[in-house]
């Protein structure tokens, strides 16, 4: 899933910056990007994944790697980040 969340994150952020620069450790803070991107990228998860993760998730992890994290460990729960609907 890293791999798959690591070519998602290049597609939204490389229109922005030099996908060169964008590892799967690499801080997002780092990159000097705004909120809206990182809201842009966490409707591209939602869209492409069905992963629901928000902006603040996105900042807090700092990371493709830490949001591959919060992907495995959420998508085994039968409600994720507050839902009314089953994952």
């Amino acid at each position: 899933m890293l791999s798959e969340i690591s070519n998602i994150a290049k597609e939204v952020l490389g229109e922005y910056v030099d996908v060169n620069q964008i590892g799967v450790d690499t801080g997002f803070d780092s990159l000097d990007i705004d909120s809206l991107l990182l809201v842009e990228l966490a409707v591209m998860l939602n869209k492409r994944l069905g992963f629901i993760v928000t902006e603040f998730e996105i900042k807090q992890g700092n990371s493709i790697r830490s949001i591959a994290e919060l992907y495995d460990r959420t998508r085994h729960l039968p409600f994720s980040h507050g839902d009314t609907q089953p994952v």
